[in-house]
């Protein structure tokens, strides 16, 4: 990477920057520094304390949720799971 760094850097002129990425009417979003290890701690915090709660999900259609039976949710990556 270092080697990397010692060149000029010049912007492409049809590459947008990630910020306007989507063009004029929508600025594209920040993102997260993934570099930073306390930004890779909160984030880790904040997926532990979603991954309690329980999660209920259900078809929507024009907004409006529709009735069903529930079924069972299977992680195929994980046979131990199912």
């Amino acid at each position: 990477m270092r080697a990397v760094d010692g060149y000029e850097r010049v912007a492409h002129p049809r590459i947008p920057l990630p910020v306007d990425i989507y063009g004029p009417s929508r600025r594209n979003s920040s993102g997260l520094h993934l570099a930073d290890g306390a930004v890779l701690r909160e984030l880790a915090d904040r997926m532990q304390h979603v991954s309690r709660r329980p999660w209920i999900a259900g078809p929507l259609v024009g907004g409006r949720e529709l009735d069903g039976q529930p079924e069972p949710l299977r992680n195929p990556a994980n046979l131990a799971e199912s």
